[in-house]
């Protein structure tokens, strides 16, 4: 028989109350075994819980505030500049076109020179245009015959008129022949003047300074008149840049012009300057200046074409080249500038961040004007001095503190 179980006090009680012992007598076999190991298991798993109690009890750590980039709001004397994608364009391109037709004898340039006005480029077989120019000299030969005979023929007729030895129809037919001969000398001088200009066709000179393209045909071939163009030649320098502007950007440059104060000078403002960024992102040495501005905007495009002209004495420039045409005023004016890549925008318009005193982010609206190489202009909402985040905004949430470091953006 097993005795009762006898509470007692635990020697390492604490907290958790009474502990049983078991008083058994001596024997070689021990019959509490299982009961003891079953009490040690229930002691530590209250142990166990009671620990994570208290662990759960201490909050964790914040993260520290993000780190972000900050610019401060500056004001500068700045040129407005505004940039529109151009295509360069010749001021003169002729297309040189046979006006008669023949063998296409000699060419007398290589593609892609530089050849002066007057300069003979192609010739055309002569011969039968040198034919023809014999048989009209010679038929203004019998013309002229033509007309001397009818002539003495009509001086008899009004002697023998005169007398009453022929009809007055008589005399009308020898008057009639006597025109006619002379008409006959005019048209005969004017089939040798066609012949003179078929026979100068034959020749086809330069009508322009320029630059000549490739050739279409080789020496040989039959040309004329139907046949395509021979070759193409422009003119390099000056050369156009065309373009298109926005009618609003249009419209401010024309009320922000007439609202300018005359110059010191007394003079009125000019109109803005075209220069030309390259395809290469270089900036092309020599200013330009607008040569004409269509009379009506396009109703498909809402765009008005503008064109201006530039020098080129280096040959640089060719047709057909995209560029970034750059229209500035001449003079500077102030305006605040904060960098591109702190203006962020959404349905209500463009806004920045900004890093209040107490280090906390701050959304605030703005109105921007042009952009100015990195930065954009700021006409509202920005005072100078204030710190605009422009890195790591994608880590900022409104009203919640931030670490800000200060740099301001080169350029």
């Amino acid at each position: 028989m097993i005795p009762p179980l006898q509470p007692r006090r635990a020697q390492a009680a604490g907290s958790f109350g009474f502990a049983y012992a078991v008083t058994t007598r001596r024997s070689s076999r021990s019959q509490v075994g299982p009961r003891a190991g079953l009490a040690g298991l229930v002691l530590a798993g209250l142990i166990l819980l009671a620990g994570c109690d208290g662990q759960s009890q201490t909050p964790p750590p914040q993260p520290p505030p993000p780190r972000v980039t900050v610019a401060p709001v500056t004001r500068a004397e700045i040129n407005p500049v505004f940039e529109v994608v151009g295509q360069t364009e010749a001021v003169d391109e002729v297309d040189l076109r046979a006006r008669v037709q023949g063998f296409l004898v000699s060419r007398a340039f290589d593609e892609g020179d530089d050849v002066r006005q007057g300069e003979l480029l192609f010739g055309i077989e002569k011969a039968p245009y040198e034919a023809a120019m014999a048989a009209a000299a010679a038929s203004i030969d019998q013309a002229q015959a033509a007309v001397a005979r009818t002539r003495k023929d009509l001086e008899r007729s009004r002697i023998l008129f005169s007398r009453g030895n022929v009809s007055e129809k008589t005399l009308d037919d020898a008057v009639a022949a006597e025109r006619d001969a002379r008409a006959q000398v005019a048209a005969a001088e004017a089939r040798q003047q066609e012949a003179r200009l078929n026979l100068g066709y034959t020749d086809i000179y330069a009508p322009i300074d320029g630059r000549i393209g490739r050739a279409a045909y080789s020496v040989g071939n039959l040309v004329g008149p139907d046949s395509d163009v021979l070759a193409t030649l422009v003119k390099l320098d000056p050369i156009y840049a065309v373009f298109n502007v926005s009618e609003r950007l249009y419209l401010s440059y024309k009320q922000g012009a007439a609202a300018k104060p005359a110059a010191a000078n007394g003079k009125e403002a000019g109109p803005p300057v075209p220069r030309l960024r390259l395809a290469n992102n270089q900036d092309y040495p020599h200013a330009g200046q607008i040569a004409f501005v269509d009379n009506r905007v396009d109703p498909m495009t809402g765009t008005i074409a503008v064109r201006a002209i530039f020098p080129n004495p280096d040959k640089l420039l060719v047709p057909g080249i995209f560029v970034t045409v750059r229209l500035s005023d001449r003079e500077p004016e102030p305006a605040l500038l904060i960098p591109q890549a702190a203006v962020q925008e959404d349905q209500a318009g463009r806004f920045v961040l900004v890093a209040k005193p107490d280090n906390t982010a701050e959304v605030r609206r703005i109105a921007t004007g042009e952009r100015s190489g990195i930065s954009w202009q700021v006409t509202d909402g920005l005072a100078e001095g204030e710190l605009v985040i422009y890195e790591g905004i994608q880590k900022v949430r409104p009203g919640s503190p931030i670490s800000p470091v200060v740099k301001p953006v080169a350029g």
